[in-house]
Order: C-alpha cells, then sequence, then structure tokens
C-alpha cells in the first residue's frame, strides 16, 4: 500500500492508504470511510472484496480517528470535507470512476458531502447503516446503554452542538438524500440496534436517482461484508458490475 496524507483547511492531517488492486484492468477506484470510533484498519475485508472485483481502493482515517489528527469528532458533520479531499486525491489521480463507500458515521458523512459540495462528482454510492439524523443516532446510542432516549438524545445533540460549533439538528442524512441522484445501493442488517428500518426506509425513500436496498437478515450494526460476506460480495458485485 501507499500511505497518502490530506490536509483540511485548518491544518489537520489524514491518514490514508491506497492500495491497488491485483486485477491487470482496474475498473476505478472504491475510497472507503469507517465508522464512529473505528479507524481504516476495520474496513480492511470490504477492502479486499473491492480490490477482488477489480477496484483500487483509499482507506480513510477520519479527523480525530486512526492515524489521523484531529481531537473532535462531529458523527459526519465536518468529516465531511475529509469525503471531499479523499476524492480529489483519487480524481488527481485517474479520470476513472470513483466510488464512495461508508458505514454508519462514514455513510452519514457521505451523504453530508453530496449535499455540501456540488464539485464531489462520484460515479455511485454505497451507504451502509447510514443513521436518518444525528439527533435519531445520538437517541439509538443512549438507549443502548439503557437509558431513556428522551430527553437525554435532545439534550446530547445540544449540547455536542455547543462543544463543536455545529448545529447537529440540521445533520440529517434522510435529508441530504433528496439530493442524491446516482446509483446508490443502501445496506442494513435486519438485528441492527442502533440504526432502525425506519431510518434506514427513510434515506432510501428520499434518494433521487436509481436505488436498490439490501437487508441483511443474519447482521446488527457491523461489518456485512464480515458477517455475511458472500451476500455482501454478490450485492456488490451486481451494483457495480
Amino acid at each position: 500500500f501507499e500511505s497518502v496524507t490530506l490536509t483540511t483547511r485548518d491544518g489537520i492531517r489524514l491518514d490514508a492508504w491506497y492500495i491497488p488492486t491485483a486485477q491487470p484492468s482496474a475498473r476505478g477506484t472504491v475510497i472507503l470511510f469507517h465508522g464512529h470510533g473505528a479507524r481504516k484498519t476495520a474496513v480492511l475485508d470490504e477492502s479486499a472484496g473491492f480490490r477482488q472485483l477489480g477496484f483500487h481502493t483509499l482507506l480513510v482515517d477520519f479527523r480525530a480517528h486512526g492515524s489521523s489528527e484531529g481531537k473532535e469528532c462531529t458523527i459526519g458533520y465536518k468529516e465531511s470535507e475529509d469525503v471531499l479531499l479523499a476524492y480529489q486525491y483519487i480524481r488527481s489521480k485517474t479520470d476513472q470512476p470513483i466510488i464512495l463507500w461508508g458505514i454508519s458515521m462514514g455513510a452519514a458523512a457521505i451523504t453530508a458531502a453530496m449535499d455540501q459540495y456540488p464539485e464531489l462528482k462520484p460515479s455511485r454510492l454505497i451507504l451502509e447503516m447510514p443513521f436518518a439524523s444525528l439527533h435519531q443516532a445520538a437517541e439509538g446510542r443512549i438507549k443502548l446503554m439503557g437509558l431513556p432516549g428522551e430527553p437525554l438524545g435532545t439534550f446530547v445533540a445540544f449540547w455536542g452542538s455547543v462543544v463543536t460549533g455545529t448545529w447537529a439538528f440540521n445533520h440529517q442524512p434522510a435529508r441530504f438524500a433528496s439530493r442524491i441522484n446516482i446509483p446508490t445501493l443502501v445496506q442494513w442488517g435486519r438485528h441492527d440496534p442502533r440504526v432502525l428500518q425506519e431510518e434506514t426506509d427513510a434515506v432510501f425513500n428520499a434518494l433521487a436517482g436509481k436505488k436498490k436496498l439490501v437487508v441483511y437478515e443474519q447482521s446488527g450494526h457491523e461489518s456485512l461484508c464480515d458477517k455475511e460476506h458472500e451476500k455482501w460480495m454478490a450485492s456488490v458485485s451486481s451494483f457495480l458490475l
């Protein structure tokens, strides 16, 4: 792999790995974005699957994650810039198709980036377990701790807004999805305790372009590639090839 450094507008250095396919003829590049609290090593299996299908891959550590700099995570709000920087880096290297793949926070960051940056023009998107809004994501995480989702969800979203200088209630992937008009694959685990089916449906139904929803009956909020590998490979190859 090749180590890549990307730099945000405020000087945060992001660490990424560029891993080319071993196939003799590449079909394009898939840029992979991990979930909250994870890092690029968490998506190595997905990277291997895409490379098997003939795609180069770029694995990115979001700000304040993995080997990247930064002390603040906004669950996809400011991380949308990280998505743009990764896309611009690959676009500077090739004219081949660029696909954006993200899981959970990574999926949310992609939808936010598509909403904010008109220069972002990938050929396709793969969104796995995207939450409908940051407010709902906060509720889901709180409920997992055995606490009432409300009013704590609202308090956490509000306090996070104060701390980060953002307005968390505007971070709504389901709303951003209405401006996405390129082919998009949405994937979700039936037993996901964090992202509910109604959230998945809200994001999927809002998408303006060609779209497909695949539900994984044995999976929760986890790597679908790891949990149901054969189904994941079949779904992704059908969508991309």
